[in-house]
C-alpha cells in the first residue's frame, strides 16, 4: 500500500529521529506557516505514526547478499574514481572498508607475505 503524503511526511520526521511530540510541534509550525493544509492533532499524528510502522518494519526486511553485493559495487566504483583523481588516501580507506565488508585477512592487523 503506497503511503499518503501525510504518512510520508511523518515517516520522514520519524526517520530523522524526532519523537511523536516533536513531530506534532514541527507539523504545527508548518501548518501555521501555510506549508501544510491539515491540522496536526495529537490523535491524527498518533494514527499516522501507527500506520507508518509497517512501512518501517518492511524496510528492515532486506536481502543481505544483495545489499552486500551492492555495497561492494559502490565501494569499487568509489575506489576507481578516487584512483582516477589520484586520491590515494580515499583509495586506502575504501580498500579497508572492502576488507572489513568481505572479512579479508589483515583487517585488524596485516600479516606479512611470505612466499
Amino acid at each position: 500500500m503506497p503511503l499518503s503524503e501525510r504518512h510520508s511526511i511523518v515517516l520522514d520526521l520519524l526517520c530523522s529521529g524526532l519523537r511523536e511530540d516533536e513531530i506534532i510541534r514541527v507539523l504545527a509550525k508548518r501548518h501555521a506557516e501555510g506549508k501544510i493544509d491539515w491540522q496536526p492533532t495529537v490523535e491524527l499524528v498518533g494514527q499516522l505514526v501507527t500506520e507508518t510502522k509497517p512501512a518501517i518494519a518492511a524496510a528492515a526486511v532486506v536481502d543481505a547478499e544483495f545489499e552486500r553485493g551492492r555495497a561492494v559495487l559502490r565501494l569499487q566504483t568509489l575506489y576507481a574514481r578516487s584512483m582516477g583523481i589520484q586520491d590515494y588516501k580515499t583509495c586506502l580507506a575504501v580498500q579497508k572498508e572492502l576488507n572489513t565488508l568481505l572479512r579479508i585477512a589483515g583487517v585488524s592487523g596485516a600479516r606479512a607475505w611470505n612466499p
